[in-house]
């Protein structure tokens, strides 16, 4: 967090670069509720909405069956470009039955609940990096 004037809003003095991605990345999936944690789940490529909408079908679809068997369940997503997109909203209207889906802010990773889950799994991992070379995960 930074202090600055109105006025030096753009001043390049006045902002802080991030860089994402530091040591390589893979690309993972995961659901969880206050109960239960889903499936974790290897994304191979990049997710693109097809494959958005194939683990909705594959894990999310079958989680809140469980957790929710009366449709009462709220799935809450991030809103990323994937989730945005008109088959991933259709696949939702399809299984509007089974469970709603909460009206989210996009980008919002503080209010999120399984960003926390992401940072305990980081940070395991990387303890495990450093004393061996095979992950167990």
């Amino acid at each position: 967090m930074i202090w600055r004037q109105a006025h030096e809003a753009m001043d390049f003095a006045c902002q802080v670069g991030t860089v994402q991605g530091h040591d390589g990345s893979i690309m993972v999936w995961g659901v969880l509720s206050l109960k239960f944690l889903g499936s974790f789940v290897l994304v191979p490529t990049s997710l693109n909405a097809i494959r958005y909408v194939e683990l909705k079908g594959d894990h999310l679809h079958l989680f809140m069956l469980y957790c929710h068997p009366h449709g009462n369940g709220a799935f809450q997503q991030d809103n990323c470009t994937s989730h945005r997109s008109r088959l991933a909203t259709a696949w939702l209207d399809e299984h509007s039955s089974d469970f709603s889906v909460m009206n989210w802010p996009p980008r919002s990773p503080d209010l999120n609940p399984i960003e926390h889950l992401w940072g305990v799994l980081e940070k395991d991992m990387k303890a495990h990096h450093t004393t061996s070379a095979t992950p167990r995960y």
